[in-house]
């Protein structure tokens, strides 16, 4: 059984969510009331899911955003334009400012000040990470 599986074991005695984490017993609870438990369970992992994929789509697209403004700023740079491109991207997987360019105000870098654009890159490496391994199961 994968790791993400919502499943019974012990002839519906206990529900397994995830078998690293082990089982859950469900023994004492009325037939409806396991089958209650299952579908919530079935339900969860699907959300989990879901939100996994809308994350990595996120992070897909803002990679691809990032990329292409980047090949604009090289090409730009390259024919001896000044160039300073800002783009800032919000979505599931967070807030991202950048600024590309060869100007002055490229160099300095100067974006949002409150940003926590660390915070949300490592994050978002994280919950590629653990979208990879559920993707994987």
């Amino acid at each position: 059984m994968a790791g993400n599986e919502v499943a019974k074991a012990d002839g519906g005695k206990s529900l397994s969510l995830d078998t690293s984490k082990g089982q859950i017993d469900i023994s004492g609870l009325s037939e409806e009331a396991q089958q209650e438990l299952t579908m919530y369970a079935a339900r969860k992992q699907i959300d989990l899911q879901s939100a996994a994929q809308k994350l990595s789509i996120d992070l897909q697209g803002t990679s691809s955003a990032v990329n292409n403004m980047a090949d604009v700023t090289r090409r730009m740079t390259e024919s001896g334009d000044a160039n300073t491109t800002r783009i800032t991207l919000e979505n599931s997987a967070g807030k991202t400012e950048v600024i590309m360019g060869n100007t002055d105000e490229a160099k300095r870098g100067n974006v949002d000040k409150k940003n926590d654009t660390w915070m949300y890159i490592v994050g978002g490496i994280v919950v590629l990470m653990i979208v990879a391994s559920v993707l994987s199961s």
